[in-house]
C-alpha cells in the first residue's frame, strides 16, 4: 500500500510537514509506508493532524517519529505543533482518516449523506432565515470537535439551539436510532467553520 503527502508546501504548516516526512524517510527506511498531513495544523482527525503507516509497529520507530517532529516544532519556534497519529497498515482507521483529509471517498456513505439532507431540510423549515450554512463530515464519525455536522446561524437564539437538538433526535428515530447526529452549533464568522472540513449541504 502506498499512501500519499498531501501538502501545501506554500504555507508553514505544510514545509514542516515536508521536512518531517524527509526526515522519516531517512532514518526509518523500509519500515514507513506513507504520511498524510491534514491541510490545516489543527489536530482534527483523532487528535491528530498527521497520519504516520508503518509497516511494523517498533518501539524504537516510534520514539524516533516523536524525537524528529520535535526537531522540526523546534525549528519554527514552536509556532507549529505536529500530532501524529502513528499506526500500522491494515488499521481500519487509516480509511477514516483518509476520507477526512478529503484523499479517498466513504464507502457506502451516500445513506449518511441522505440523513444530513433530511436534518438540513427541517432545519431549513424550522429556522427559516437564521440558518446560514450547514456542513457535514463524509463519514459519520464525530471527528471534528466530537462532532460530524456542523450548523452555522446568524443569531445564536437559545430556542433555535433547542430546535436544532429536537430535529436531531427526530430524524435519529426516524432511523431507528442506528446513526447519531453530533451537531457543531455556531454563529457566522466564527473561524471554526473553515476549519470544519466537511462538505457544504446544499440548503433546500
Amino acid at each position: 500500500m502506498v499512501l500519499p503527502i498531501s501538502l501545501d508546501l506554500s504555507t508553514r504548516w505544510g514545509e514542516a510537514v515536508s521536512k518531517l516526512a524527509k526526515l522519516l524517510i531517512d532514518d526509518l527506511k523500509g519500515n514507513l509506508i506513507g504520511i498524510v498531513a491534514l491541510s490545516v495544523e489543527e489536530p482534527l482527525v483523532y487528535d491528530s493532524n498527521v497520519l504516520v503507516v508503518l509497516r511494523e509497529r517498533r518501539v524504537e520507530d516510534v520514539f524516533k517519529i516523536l524525537r524528529l517532529k520535535r526537531e522540526v516544532e523546534r525549528e519554527y519556534g514552536d509556532e507549529v505543533v505536529i500530532s501524529p497519529f502513528i499506526t500500522v497498515e491494515g488499521d481500519e482507521l487509516i480509511e477514516k482518516f483518509l476520507m477526512h483529509a478529503g484523499i479517498v471517498k466513504a464507502k457506502g456513505s451516500t445513506s449518511w449523506m441522505d440523513v444530513v439532507s433530511k436534518f438540513t431540510s427541517r432545519l431549513l423549515t424550522e429556522l427559516g432565515g437564521n440558518l446560514v450554512r450547514v456542513k457535514a463530515l463524509s463519514v459519520e464519525e464525530p471527528l471534528v470537535y466530537d462532532s460530524n455536522v456542523l450548523v452555522v446561524l446568524r443569531e445564536r437564539r437559545v430556542e433555535d439551539v433547542f430546535k436544532i437538538l429536537r430535529l436531531k433526535r427526530e430524524v435519529e428515530r426516524e432511523y431507528g436510532d442506528e446513526v447519531v447526529i453530533s451537531p457543531f452549533i455556531t454563529v457566522e464568522g466564527d473561524e471554526l467553520i473553515e476549519k470544519f472540513q466537511g462538505v457544504d449541504v446544499e440548503l433546500k
